[in-house]
């Protein structure tokens, strides 16, 4: 049967149902599929689009999920801080700190489904350039290549000031790679009050601003006194 006869016999079945919520479920039945894909690609576009605007404005773009700015005060200025510790001139740029995002912390699934659609279209199209979260959201984006490998972009000797706290996943070799660095209390994060629990740290592995993310990690690294 041609896609077009498909269609017109889908379009009679749901005229025949007899109430909106049985012809919304047939069509989710068999469009699921179709529904989030289109979704997922809409969102990214979307995103492309928002961020393009004031690119120009900004030389790091960071996300931290379940932080604790929604309910206590945080100081954003941290970010700024250490990359101008780290050699970054900051002029009349910024840092984009996206602190408003939240995952599992309720029992509606949709509600993470779409939060994952947003930040993976950001993983995507290199608008996010430091990812901060618990291990179980870090982990899925770190198993599906989410993250630079920290041995290639960060320098020896300070990695090993942090060895004990690396974060690794195997690669597509099986070889164990540190992508994350995880981050205790005392922390310039935890004393800027966005976390009081540990949270693992990441460089986005397509960074736009990757030369800007590295500086910054350096000086976090060396800043660590725990």
């Amino acid at each position: 049967m041609k896609l077009k006869d498909e269609l017109l016999e889908d379009k009679e079945k749901i005229k025949s149902l007899p109430d909106r919520k049985s012809k919304m479920q047939f069509i989710w039945d068999y469009y699921k599929i179709p529904i989030i894909v289109v979704a997922f690609f809409l969102s990214v576009f979307l995103i492309t689009q928002i961020a393009s605007v004031g690119k120009g404005n900004y030389n790091m773009y960071v996300c931290l999920i379940n932080n604790d700015s929604i309910a206590l005060p945080t100081d954003d200025t941290v970010f700024a801080t250490l990359l101008e510790k780290g050699g970054v001139k900051m002029g009349d740029k910024e840092v984009n700190v996206i602190a408003d995002m939240t995952l599992g912390l309720t029992d509606r699934e949709e509600q993470d489904i779409e939060v994952l659609q947003i930040l993976s279209g950001m993983f995507a199209v290199d608008d996010l350039d430091l990812y901060f979260c618990d291990e179980r959201y870090f982990e899925y984006f770190a198993v599906n290549g989410g993250f630079k490998n920290l041995s290639e972009v960060i320098d020896e000797e300070l990695l090993k000031k942090v060895e004990n706290d690396l974060y690794y996943v195997s690669d597509s070799n099986g070889n164990k790679v540190a992508v994350g660095i995880i981050l205790h209390s005392g922390s310039p994060i935890h004393q800027a009050g966005f976390y009081h629990n540990d949270v693992i740290m990441g460089i986005v592995a397509n960074a736009n601003y990757l030369e800007n993310a590295k500086a910054f990690t350096q000086q976090l690294i060396k800043e660590l006194n725990y």
